[in-house]
């Protein structure tokens, strides 16, 4: 039995837009710190990359991810949103079962972890003169299947990263 990691989220992205830097160039800079979006029809070149060069990946594919920009014009600071989201599939944690020849349920579930470090790798730490743009809101959802909790990822400003929050679900 598979087990999935259900992800889905938005990040406000804030940036003045001036000379070169214009809208298509924040979207370039968020693919570049995001990653590739490997899907299950993706070629074997693709799949071969190395993580960092990734989104987070399941059993089908990765996390996908897209920039709209919601400004109407240059002036204004609020550019757009990022909306992130998918299911992954059979992603990470291990194996209970002795003679297991599919996949099925986890004992560690602490892989979505991974997620927090990826969003983090991209988007946290000081900003500095020169970027294009920075995170004014987010939140993203984990839900992993087999867990008693939710995930959420709150955006912290003052930190300038996402912290982790959990929410005890009522599984019956």
């Amino acid at each position: 039995m598979s087990q999935w990691t259900q992800v889905s989220g938005s990040i406000r992205i804030d940036g003045l837009v001036f000379g070169e830097v214009t809208d298509s160039k924040i979207k370039e800079s968020i693919e570049k710190k995001l990653g590739t979006i490997v899907t299950f029809e993706s070629n074997e070149e693709l799949w071969n990359l190395p993580k960092e060069k990734t989104t987070p990946m399941g059993s089908e594919g990765g996390l996908r991810y897209e920039y709209i920009t919601t400004a109407k014009d240059t002036s204004s600071l609020s550019r757009g949103s990022l909306f992130i989201e998918g299911s992954l599939r059979d992603y990470g944690g291990v194996c209970t079962s002795k003679d297991c020849k599919t996949p099925c349920y986890y004992e560690d579930n602490t892989d979505y972890k991974e997620i927090i470090e990826w969003l983090n790798r991209a988007f946290a730490g000081e900003h500095k003169r020169g970027d294009l743009f920075f995170i004014r809101q987010g939140i993203i959802e984990i839900v992993v299947e087999s867990n008693v909790e939710k995930i959420l990822l709150i955006w912290n400003e003052e930190l300038n990263n996402f912290e982790e929050h959990k929410i005890i679900l009522n599984k019956k």
